[in-house]
């Protein structure tokens, strides 16, 4: 995993228990975009609406990291 790949995670806005969950899965934002809500749902053993939470974080934090980016 890369050294940064954690910050990412604890800058998603999602609940503390669930940003540990996903650093210790292993999982970085390109692999939670690229898994989608079910897939994502089913490794952390979550519920679906879960995933889609986690998912629907991610996506913000990317799009306001490149709207931050670019202006």
């Amino acid at each position: 995993m890369e050294p940064y790949a954690n910050d990412w995670i604890q800058d998603l806005d999602i609940a503390e228990g669930l940003k540990q969950l996903l650093m210790d899965s292993g999982l970085t934002i390109e692999s939670i975009l690229s898994l989608g809500s079910k897939e994502l749902s089913e490794i952390l053993h979550t519920d679906p609406y879960v995933g889609k939470l986690i998912v629907e974080a991610a996506k913000n934090m990317v799009q306001e990291s490149y709207i931050q980016s670019s202006t």
